[in-house]
């Protein structure tokens, strides 16, 4: 790149804004991802939005071959999210920061029963964060 090397820029998210009850707890954030790892998200997402309204057709259902295969991809959508998170998180200045699929996947499947509202509140200040750091390197 010449002269300027760019660093990975990671803020920690501290999820005490959430609940005071974590405490000191934080989830650092890799705010400035290559531009094709930023751009895996949104056609993820819109895909399994799609998916899910198909799936709650209730004028043109699936036949049951075609739901079969609509779930299993929504299963394969939501582990490419997971990953893109695992790698979004995995930024951090140790190892203990890092994040792998699967713990992402226990943390959705654990808190969906306990806080379900944590997960989604997760994955919003997330992209907020990123979409901050972005305006403002537009803004300079």
């Amino acid at each position: 790149m010449g002269r300027l090397q760019v660093p990975k820029i990671v803020r920690p998210l501290a999820l005490k804004d959430y609940a005071e009850e974590f405490g000191q707890e934080v989830i650092h954030v890799w705010l400035n991802p290559p531009r094709e790892l930023w751009l895996k998200y949104d056609p993820l997402v819109d895909e399994a939005g799609k998916i899910r309204k198909r799936l709650s057709d209730r004028e043109k259902p699936l036949e049951t071959v075609e739901a079969e295969a609509a779930v299993k991809r929504l299963g394969e959508i939501g582990g490419e999210i997971q990953a893109w998170y695992a790698e979004i998180w995995s930024q951090g200045p140790d190892e203990k920061s890092r994040w792998t699929t699967g713990e992402i996947e226990e943390l959705i499947s654990g808190t969906m029963k306990t806080d379900p509202a944590l997960w989604p509140w997760l994955t919003g200040r997330t992209l907020v964060m990123i979409l901050e750091h972005r305006n403002l390197a537009k803004k300079g």
